[in-house]
């Protein structure tokens, strides 16, 4: 040391390497400032200073204790920290020093309790077991994992469009199959209705969120479901325009069908739906255009309360009475309406206000967050017979009868029951879910309330794209359908409202994990590998490497060591990241039969 470091120049260098040193011995022991002068760290420095620098920069504890002179209680934590793989101890290095070290603190306990216990000193081993009790499980931890959407539940006619459209776009099948399920419960609209039993009627309206960031081309698979219903709407509009080309000036103008709603307050919606009383499609890029036209005429106070209360009688198909300043009081007998929408993480935590949770706004949407991958470019076109099949049945489902009654002005639909075997099951999904709702709060009880009448607009939904729809009852293959597909959607849109209510910076991190193609990863992902994926979105490889350590910490993902590449050829130890295996959603499925 002192002829390689003779010069000023050298000497300074070593001092700079030292002080580097000490920082990251300070680190990797959890030691204070104040402790410098304790024999731990004082040790550690005398071994430090006969060194080569290079060997600073390893951070080898084993070699550490060979050359120190230590007390027995710091050389046992060192070497316990030692006998740990190097990808271990490099993690030291990189800040991991509490984990670390409460692994030697673990074993050091454990031999004073059982000390405790055999000396007979309870009061001493309580004190023990007090000292160590682990924290209350993280609330991210409770947020579910990612469950794959159950195509095999879908009519063949919409799989194979899913199918298609998520193998060209690259995404995952989700992202087409939920808005292709918003179109459908448009087309049919007030046209059919499912009866419980006699003092239940169940419309036919789902409302869809598809949350993905930035780039996840969440736009382009909406687009693409909802595609042919654009076109039936463009066509409908030429017939019109062709109609009112040789009219009189004194003859009324006809007037356009509509299906579609795009960028519209809820005052104007109201106004549409009293001229379609078949109901209508708010199908937007953005989801955020309706959630922040909420309120957007009262000075920034917010949405009021008969905003919300209106939004959610078009849910649900109730008469709604409203009065406008130019014509006075309007009365829509039967208002109903399919919202599609998008929308990103951060703009979905921010305009899902407490207000619109606890209104019963937000527990009605069907919200899901599915993984984003990069896409690939594929020759493969998408089958013409395949978007042919599926506007031929949204042709058939705006086609199906619902006529004001002449009297009342209500939409007449036809009321679809269920068989013996269909009612059964639907028997047991409700009393299960009654019981979830009394044992839960706040938005999961909201949501888990409207299960049951989820299943059976799903229901009939499946019932309609059949191969028996002008069928009166709902048979028990169908419900079976039905519930595996609507338990999906409620068991999802718990995992989206767990990240809602949880703080920001952790519903990121649930996010993080959410957005992740676990399908890749059979191993689990290491923090250059999803550097790699999204260089955009993290600084390098140790940034990311960090963010899934935070993962970790909040009971989200699991780390383990493993050996990268084959182990006969040098392969190296690596530190990956899994999905908790034990991880399930907030509540039990709605069907465990």
């Amino acid at each position: 040391m002192k002829t390689r470091f003779s010069s000023p120049d050298n000497r300074e260098h070593l001092e700079n390497e030292c002080a580097g040193y000490v920082a990251r011995l300070r680190e990797t022991f959890g030691l204070e400032p104040d402790d410098a002068e304790t024999p731990l760290l004082r040790g550690l420095l005398r071994s430090a200073v006969e060194l080569e620098p290079e060997d600073l920069q390893s951070l080898e504890p084993a070699a550490l204790v060979e050359r120190a002179k230590l007390e027995d209680e710091d050389r046992e934590t060192i070497l316990e920290l030692a006998a740990l793989p190097s990808c271990a101890r490099r993690d030291m290095a990189q800040g991991r020093c509490k984990q670390l070290r409460e692994l030697a603190e673990r074993e050091r306990r454990q031999s004073k309790l059982e000390q405790a216990v055999a000396d007979g000193d309870h009061d001493r081993a309580r004190a023990i077991l007090s000292s160590t009790a682990r924290p209350d499980t993280p609330k991210a931890s409770r947020i579910g994992a990612w469950s794959p959407f159950p195509l095999e539940t879908l009519p063949p006619v919409l799989s194979r469009f899913v199918e298609e459209h998520a193998r060209s776009k690259g995404v995952d099948p989700s992202m087409i199959a939920l808005p292709l399920l918003g179109a459908v419960a448009g087309a049919i609209g007030n046209s059919l209705a499912v009866r419980a039993r006699e003092d239940w009627r169940e419309p036919v309206a789902l409302w869809i969120a598809t949350i993905a960031r930035s780039g996840s081309k969440k736009s382009p698979s909406t687009k693409a479901a909802l595609r042919q219903l654009r076109d039936i709407q463009s066509r409908y509009f030429k017939v019109a325009k062709d109609a009112n080309a040789g009219r009189q000036e004194a003859e009324e103008p006809v007037k356009a069908r509509r299906v579609f709603v795009d960028d519209c307050t809820p005052e104007k919606l109201l106004a549409l739906l009293e001229e379609n009383p078949r109901g209508l499609i708010y199908a937007t890029d953005e989801l955020a255009q309706l959630l922040g036209s909420l309120g957007r005429y009262r000075s920034g106070r917010g949405a009021s309360a008969g905003e919300t209360a209106q939004l959610c009688r078009i849910y649900d198909a109730d008469s709604i009475d409203y009065d406008r300043k130019t014509d006075g009081h309007r009365h829509i007998p039967r208002a109903l309406a399919s919202i599609v929408g998008t929308i990103p993480p951060a703009t979905w935590r921010q305009l899902a206000t407490l207000d619109l949770q606890t209104s019963g706004l937000v527990p009605r949407f069907c919200c899901a967050m599915p993984p984003t991958k990069p896409g690939e470019w594929t020759e493969d076109d998408l089958d013409w017979r395949v978007e042919q099949a599926v506007h031929a049945l949204l042709e058939r489902l705006l086609a199906m009868p619902c006529e004001p009654n002449a009297e009342t002005g209500v939409p007449e639909a036809r009321e679809l029951r269920l068989d013996a075997d269909a009612l059964g099951r639907f028997r047991r999904v409700y009393n299960r879910l009654q019981g979830q709702t009394h044992a839960r709060e706040g938005l999961a009880a909201s949501a888990s309330g409207k299960a049951a009448g989820l299943v059976l607009r799903v229901a009939a939904i499946l019932h309609a794209c059949g191969d028996e729809p002008d069928a009166d009852e709902i048979d028990g293959e169908t419900m079976r359908r039905a519930v595996e597909l609507a338990d999906w959607l409620h068991a999802e849109r718990l995992r989206v409202f767990a990240m809602l209510e949880t703080d920001s910076e952790t519903a990121g991190r649930a996010e993080l994990v959410s957005s992740i193609d676990w399908s890749r990863y059979p191993k689990g992902v290491t923090g250059r590998e999803l550097w790699k994926d999204r260089k955009t979105s993290f600084a390098d490889a140790d940034d990311a490497e960090r963010r899934l350590r935070e993962c970790v910490a909040d009971g989200l993902l699991e780390e383990h060591f493993g050996t990268r590449g084959d182990p006969a050829k040098g392969g190296r130890e690596t530190l990956y990241f899994t999905r908790r295996e034990n991880l399930q959603t907030e509540t039990p499925s709605i069907d465990d039969e």
